[in-house]
This record gives C-alpha cells, structure tokens and sequence, in this order.
C-alpha cells in the first residue's frame, strides 16, 4: 500500500492537494484510496497511557484494516502536527522542545511505522500572505485576530516545520525520511505536486517491498510488520513519568 504524508502550516493547501492525489488514483490505478484527515487528539486524563501515547494512537487506529497490497493511503497531517503546532498554541502540555506534547519515542513510534510502509513525504508551502488570506476567509480560529500577529505565528509554524524535517533528513534510523517540497499558489500547481507525489509514493512502496522480498520474507510476515502497532499500559518505556 503506497503511503503519502501531506504536511505543511494550515492554508498551504494540503486537503486540495490531498483530493488531487485521490483523483488521480482512482483515474489511473488500480487501488482503492483511502484519505484520512486528522485534527487536534482528544485526550483522556484518567487514562493509563500518557498523553503522547494517546494522540499517536488515535492517529494509528484507523488504520488497523490496513492492507498493504491494496490500498493507496493519503495521510492529510499526521503524526507531525504535534510537534509543530502543541508548543505554539499548547505549550503547557508539551514535555520535549523538539516534539511538543510527545517524546521522542513517542514521536519516532509513528515516524518509523511510516519509513517501515515505504511512505513518502509531501511539505506544501505558499507564501505567508498567501496563507494569511485563505485563513481569514475560512475563519481559522488558532491564529490571533490581530492581522501582523497571525503572520507572526505563521512563520513560527513554518520555522517549526523546518527544524522538525531538518532533523528527520538528517535521522537514517532506519533511513531518512523523504520529503518532497510543493509550493501551492494555483490550480496547475496542486495538479503537477499531486503527479508528482503518487510517482513518487509508488517509487517508494515498491522499493520497500522489494527490500522485503529480497531479505526472503513472505506476504504474510510483511504484512505483519506493516500492521500499525498501538501502545497499550504495558509499553512502560514509552511512559513519561
């Protein structure tokens, strides 16, 4: 199942890129597409799990059908929204600088199933202004009222996303992420970043695969290891005290 990432500071255009990818799929592929779009966690304090284990689960359980013979899957934000939006608009949950209300291993528990699928990156920017506009019309209530505040926090977004990628190119555990840049100012642009991305998603699945069946495993044990692994109150490692 080729994996896609859609990432990028809200306004940038990632849910239209998100249907152009679908769009494409379904016209050219013989696939079934699955979107997934995800939002703020919902968190539970009397829960036994930590408040990152609970956000990366929320992210991984719908995808416990996944299947990775069949089905194209486009991830509209995912496990990287945290890091980059908590420590500007949540601060007082965060517990690392780099990944906000998640650890590490929290972060990386998310991050390595996703380079274990093969899944490709897409980072969609626009100019700031840009993203100042489509926000006002839409009404995005997270940015300040106050016009040259929101531009403020838009490029705090932006910085945040920058380091966070900077460190996952530079982490090849187990190799490094990739992530493809797409700026979104017009129509023609979301169609040609979209062609892009699924080649490239496809490029990437295959290769997995192949490294896969190379090192002699069989369906069964590949799917295994592509199944999306939830934390449970057992996974004491990952629990932050």
């Amino acid at each position: 199942m080729p994996v896609v990432l859609i990432e990028g500071v809200d306004g940038t255009g990632k849910s239209t890129l998100a249907d152009a990818i679908v769009d494409r799929v379904k016209n050219m592929y013989p696939f079934e597409t699955r979107l997934e779009h995800y939002g703020v966690p919902i968190y539970d304090h009397d829960s036994e799990l930590s408040i990152g284990q609970q956000a990366i689960n929320q992210l991984l359980e719908r995808l416990q059908d996944f299947d990775n013979n069949r089905d194209f899957l486009v991830l509209d934000r995912f496990h990287w929204g945290e890091p980059v939006y908590a420590p500007i608009f949540r601060s007082h949950a965060c517990v690392e600088p780099l990944f906000g209300t998640l650890t590490h291993k929290e972060f990386m528990h998310a991050e390595n199933w996703l380079r274990t699928v093969g899944g490709y990156n897409a980072y969609c920017l626009a100019p700031t202004e840009t993203i100042v506009q489509r926000l006002e019309t839409r009404g995005e209530e997270l940015l300040d009222n106050e016009h040259t505040k929101r531009l403020g926090q838009i490029k705090m977004l932006q910085e945040r996303y920058e380091t966070l990628i900077k460190y996952l190119t530079a982490d090849a555990r187990p190799q490094p992420a990739d992530v493809g840049r797409f700026v979104l100012e017009s129509p023609d642009d979301t169609r040609d970043a979209a062609n892009i991305i699924v080649d490239r998603a496809l490029d990437k699945y295959s290769e997995a695969m192949d490294n896969y069946e190379t090192a002699g495993m069989s369906s069964a044990e590949i799917k295994e290891i592509c199944k999306p692994v939830l934390f449970t109150p057992e996974d004491q490692d990952y629990i932050v005290e």
